[in-house]
């Protein structure tokens, strides 16, 4: 048995590999993959992995027949400030000022964000794969369209996708697509969201976690109160080792409506929550 995040990381570099080589059958870039991920301990030895190896070319397969591709389309990946696998292109990392810290010294801060984007064509938006196993309309699907939203966000406001429109692919464990749309982001405007969620992260600090499909409720508005409990186990407070404590509940409203709806009010599809009452369109392959 492998677990589901090694799994998802072989599949997306396989995926990957299949739309850069397009003459390629699935199972020999499976095969190349995976001895590049045996020989630095990604990728288990023996029957375990091999025994994945059937069901993972059979399910790449069934992705690249359903995933919507333009001719002539190139798989590149972005990175900031660092390239990680294959045909990566690297950006310098994304720095953002912020304003001094309350209570601290004068003086600006700065923060730089780096990492690597998931792969994604050129025309043809970005294509993520589910980790987790089971069918593309399950709750835990939200993640990895946040996942998508972020990447769009972070490449915006660092050039690469500045006042484009853009959209994600969310390859799942039952063979479906489902494919999203995405408003485009200004340079300025996403810089702009960045930063102020930066300075938030840092400055306005709580102990508590709300799941993302409730804190999706709060950012449109949904949710008209927070009920804040002393413990609880999964999500919510516990007792801390940190000394930070729950917030109040109007600031934990609002940060649900700054941090995330800038957010999630640009993706249009078949997503886990909607707008307005309304429930956004679906479109799936």
């Amino acid at each position: 048995m492998v677990d589901a995040i090694p799994r998802a990381l072989l599949l997306r570099e396989v995926v990957a590999g299949c739309l850069r080589e397009p003459d390629r059958e699935p199972a020999a870039v499976f095969d190349r993959v995976r001895a590049r991920l045996e020989a630095v301990g990604g990728w288990p030895l023996g029957p375990f992995g091999r025994a994945a190896r059937t069901a993972g070319v059979e399910l790449v397969t069934q992705w690249l027949r359903r995933l919507p591709r333009v001719d002539g389309a190139r798989c590149v990946r972005d990175g900031l400030g660092r390239g990680d696998g294959v045909e990566t292109t690297v950006h310098p990392p994304l720095v953002l000022e912020l304003p001094p810290a309350p209570g601290g010294p004068d003086g600006p801060r700065t923060v730089a964000i780096v990492g690597t984007s998931d792969p994604r064509l050129v025309p043809g938006g970005t294509v993520v794969v589910r980790s987790s196993p089971g069918k593309s309309d399950g709750p835990s699907r939200a993640r990895y369209h946040l996942r998508a939203a972020v990447d769009h966000l972070c490449l915006a406001a660092a050039g690469p996708l500045a006042d484009v429109p853009h959209q994600h692919h969310l390859l799942s464990g039952d063979g479906t697509i489902t494919t999203i749309e995405h408003a485009p982001w200004s340079m300025a405007d996403a810089r702009a969201h960045l930063t102020e969620l930066c300075r938030s992260l840092l400055d306005d600090t709580h102990g508590y976690v709300w799941p993302l499909d409730v804190a999706t409720k709060a950012a449109f508005g949904e949710v008209a109160e927070v009920k804040l409990i002393e413990r609880a186990l999964g999500f919510g407070p516990i007792q801390r080792t940190d000394g930070l404590a729950p917030p109040a509940a109007d600031d934990a409203l609002a940060w649900a409506a700054t941090r995330l709806r800038p957010v999630l009010e640009r993706l249009r599809g078949a997503l886990w929550y909607s707008v307005d009452g309304e429930a956004r369109p679906r479109s799936r392959r």
